[in-house]
């Protein structure tokens, strides 16, 4: 199972992410947001979400610290602000576990 409290806390540093800060964080972030969201989506294929697995592996392969995507800072805004909403409404609506 994947704690409330981790989705949110990962979601807070999505949200902290919209301000310019040093590219250290950035990296650090992707690393984070990556292993959730591939958390995610391991536990969703145990539970047969099909659709929901999609989202939560397209979300960790945008986030991938090993081969980055590169989008412009008004781009990451808007992917870190819906990835954040993301986390908020899985956190809130749905509790994973697994098998």
């Amino acid at each position: 199972m994947i704690p409330k409290g981790l989705l949110y806390a990962v979601a807070a540093l999505l949200v902290i992410a919209i301000a310019p800060l040093p590219y250290a964080y950035y990296e650090l972030l992707r690393f984070i947001v990556c292993g959730t969201f591939g958390y995610l989506a391991y536990l969703t294929i145990t539970r047969q979400a099909h659709l929901h697995t999609a989202i939560f592996s397209v979300s960790a392969v945008l986030f991938n610290p090993l081969i980055p995507i590169y989008l412009g800072k008004e781009v990451w805004v808007v992917v870190d602000a819906a990835a954040a909403a993301l986390l908020m409404f899985v956190g809130r609506h749905y509790t994973y576990t697994s098998a």
